[in-house]
């Protein structure tokens, strides 16, 4: 292998490391956990430049250990990426496991094939029980990529040992390895997948951080719930369709200004983040709900008003009866509700947010803690009005 080259492939993994490093102040573990990875893997790759006064020895077993730790960093990456338990006992185990026996096939056995038959599977396996433990969990494009290309570096593992140790039969003088096909084959296959991969896990994991920020400043920080830029954007694509009705419902928490007043904000902030929790109880998968300021949410429900209206008055009657007074709100608190359905024709969900509305306003005038999705027809008061 040319002097030049053996030298830029380090290079590259420790320009990656830098990178990763960079990436890793976004406050991304998976990418710190890349970023030591590549630096170990290239400092894996420098050992055979090292002094030639340094026992061969000594070489192989720093670069044995350097590439396991470094695919002890690959797999918990993947794992933390996927949200997977990073199972650092077992990874513990097996490198441990690994460096003991690459120790002795190097200095008990001195058998170069024996060696890179040890360090090969060990590698492969942390990989392995990443991936297996990820499963189908990748669902987008780039994280389907960067399983595929993980999977492809388990294969050149297991490929490299097979045909070096059962088809080319090498000789096995550890002093043998620099001009060995078996370093050739490495070099060439680590350039382009640790290139590749590099890129890949990169993009990941900026795509990854753009969508946490995105979400940050689509949510609301005290509920959780979305925020009306956040709710837009998750309802810009509908399109009214006759044959999948949907329905939008106001909800206002009754003389919310009061209750500040008498138990003070941070009781209100408790009190919202208590709706927002019966919210979320009572929300069907499909339905998406937002807090667009104050004390008023917004909910859109697949179905129509009849079908919201149930889960409106659901949503009504427990925050109703909920004991408040764990949040510091001594007192009976009520909402009210109008609910408007999405009628065909209509683009978008002004139209039905401001008929929505309206029925809030109606609900509110006739004695609130109510739930009105029609103007013609309003239910009587409720023996909890307030």
């Amino acid at each position: 292998m040319d002097d030049k080259f053996a030298f830029l492939l380090p290079l590259v993994m420790l320009s990656f490391a830098a990178t990763f490093a960079v990436a890793a102040r976004w406050n991304s573990r998976p990418a710190r956990l890349w970023s030591v990875g590549y630096a170990l893997a290239g400092g894996a790759y420098l050992v055979p430049m090292v002094p030639e006064n340094v026992p061969v020895v000594l070489q192989a077993l720093l670069a044995d250990i350097g590439f396991l730790l470094a695919f002890w960093c690959f797999g918990q990456a993947l794992l933390d990426y996927f949200g997977r338990p990073l199972r650092r006992r077992l990874f513990a185990f097996l490198v441990a496991a690994s460096t003991a026996g690459a120790a002795y096939t190097i200095v008990g056995m001195a058998d170069l094939r024996a060696e890179t038959l040890v360090n090969d599977l060990a590698c492969s396996a942390l990989l392995l029980i990443a991936l297996g433990s990820i499963g189908l969990r990748a669902q987008t494009a780039i994280d389907r990529v960067l399983v595929g290309v993980s999977v492809l570096v388990v294969l050149d593992n297991l490929t490299r040992t097979v045909v070096f140790n059962l088809v080319l039969a090498p000789e096995t003088s550890l002093d043998a390895f620099a001009g060995s096909p078996y370093a050739f084959a490495m070099q060439m296959t680590g350039a382009a997948l640790g290139l590749v991969g590099g890129l890949v896990a990169l993009a990941a994991v900026t795509l990854r951080v753009v969508a946490g920020y995105r979400d940050a400043a689509e949510r609301d920080p005290l509920t959780g719930l979305l925020n009306r830029r956040g709710f837009e954007r998750a309802t810009a694509g509908f399109a009214a369709d006759p044959s999948r009705p949907a329905s939008l419902v106001v909800c206002d928490i009754d003389h919310f200004k009061a209750v500040n007043d008498a138990f003070g904000h941070a009781a209100g902030d408790r009190i919202l983040e208590g709706f927002a929790e019966i919210v979320g109880i009572v929300m069907p998968p499909d339905g998406v709900a937002a807090r667009f300021g104050g004390e008023e949410f917004i909910l859109f429900l697949p179905g129509p008003p009849q079908v919201a209206a149930v889960i409106a008055e659901v949503l009504r009657i427990a925050f109703a009866e909920r004991d408040w007074r764990a949040e510091g709100a001594g007192r009976r608190l009520t909402a009210s509700f109008g609910i408007a359905g999405v009628e065909g024709g209509e683009s978008s969900l002004f139209e039905a947010m401001a008929r929505a509305d309206a029925h809030l306003y109606a609900a509110k005038a006739s004695g609130r803690n109510r739930v009105v999705a029609s103007l013609a027809a309003q239910p009587r008061p409720s023996a909890l009005a307030a």
